[in-house]
């Protein structure tokens, strides 16, 4: 006796180690068995929402002053020989850049909101069973960039303003050349990037069937997922730029010989440049993603019934509702059998329930069958 009841107890925990569950991702509701005219409603909600917000900045502020000057000489009162004046060229190079201020990148995926299973089979004649799943994802991304840039340059070149006068004899200037090159570069400012993934309908499944006659059957999946990308790009630049150049202002007077006054080029390059400024890419891909299930058969080649826009639901029919939200890129599947989802009884639970039955006969005969022991008496 104590041996049967050891295989029992072995028996009892192989079953319970080799049932298994649903897993974390997978949603599986099941109304089956039920008895005739039950009532019978499932519904689960899942919800998952990401969000991401980015907040830069940036206030620059330039100021540059150059200052050249070969000019400004006298050569006055000379009573003998000749005068010259004679000034160098002068050279000014202003660079200002400023580039890759306030970027953003932002990158989110959601796979598989959710394996989906609803099995409703088996229910009595008359009932009433309804399984309902709701399942979403949102992803809320914010991206937002100020940027305040002052440029503020001021370049002094100067040659002349050269005197000679009051001399006696010939009397020259030659003023030297100015070149002066101003180059801003404001490039790459308030730039915001972001890259999302949705897979939508997770590998879904319906099944409705073996169930008893004049029965209601309603099957609901509403897998939605949601984007919302909001970009606010502000950029305040301002550029100024002054060169105040000079070769002239000279002067030869009163001189009793020969006066030359020869003044140089100046040559101004001002170069101001605003490129990708408050710029925003958004790129959102969606896609079917049923991972670690394998491909579901091909169903029989029976022309499809397509239910009317309203349909008229009679005792004993079945009515499976089309998903809501975002579909495949082949729309949802209305009526088509799926392979079964789910738990299902493992064939250890019927061995041990058997066992259990014999274990139970077995007391029964040994106890009160023609064969049992006498009581004894004390």
């Amino acid at each position: 006796m104590m041996k049967k009841a050891a295989i029992f107890i072995t028996c009892l925990l192989l079953n319970l180690s080799i049932t298994s569950s649903a897993k974390a991702e997978e949603i599986v509701i099941e109304v089956t068995g039920n008895g005739g005219s039950s009532n019978n409603q499932v519904q689960v909600q899942t919800q998952t929402t990401t969000e991401v917000a980015q907040s830069n900045e940036a206030n620059v502020t330039n100021n540059v002053d150059s200052n050249a000057d070969t000019g400004n000489n006298d050569a006055n009162l000379n009573t003998g020989g000749e005068t010259a004046i004679s000034t160098g060229d002068t050279a000014s190079t202003t660079n200002v850049s400023n580039e890759n201020i306030n970027s953003n990148l932002a990158s989110t995926t959601s796979c598989c909101n959710s394996n989906t299973s609803v099995n409703i089979s088996g229910n009595g004649a008359g009932s009433t069973n309804l399984g309902v799943a709701n399942s979403s994802s949102t992803h809320l991304v914010s991206q937002n960039n100020y940027a305040s840039i002052n440029n503020n340059i001021t370049v002094n070149a100067n040659t002349g303003y050269n005197k000679a006068s009051f001399n006696g004899g010939n009397s020259t200037i030659v003023t030297g050349n100015i070149s002066a090159t101003t180059n801003i570069n404001n490039k790459n400012i308030n730039n915001s990037y972001y890259d999302g993934q949705v897979d939508i309908m997770g590998g879904n499944s319906v099944i409705i069937k073996g169930n008893g006659a004049y029965s209601f059957n309603n099957a609901v999946i509403n897998d939605n997922s949601n984007i919302i990308v909001t970009n606010i790009n502000i950029a305040e630049i301002l550029n100024n730029v002054e060169q105040q150049l000079n070769t002239g202002g000279n002067e030869t007077l009163k001189n009793l010989g020969d006066t030359a006054i020869v003044t140089g080029n100046i040559q101004s390059d001002i170069t101001i440049n605003n490129e990708n400024i408050n710029s925003n890419f958004t790129k959102i891909e969606c896609g079917t993603c049923n991972p670690d299930k394998e491909e579901p058969p091909t169903p029989p080649v029976t022309p499809p019934v397509t239910p009317p826009t309203n349909p008229t639901v009679k005792p004993g029919d079945s009515y499976v509702q089309p998903s809501s939200g975002s579909t495949g890129p082949n729309g949802p599947a209305v009526g088509a059998m799926l392979p079964a989802t789910g738990s299902t009884i493992p064939y250890t639970l019927i061995a041990t329930l058997l066992l259990f039955f014999m274990f139970l006969s077995g007391l029964y005969l040994r106890f009160h069958g023609s064969n049992a022991p006498p009581p004894t008496i004390a």
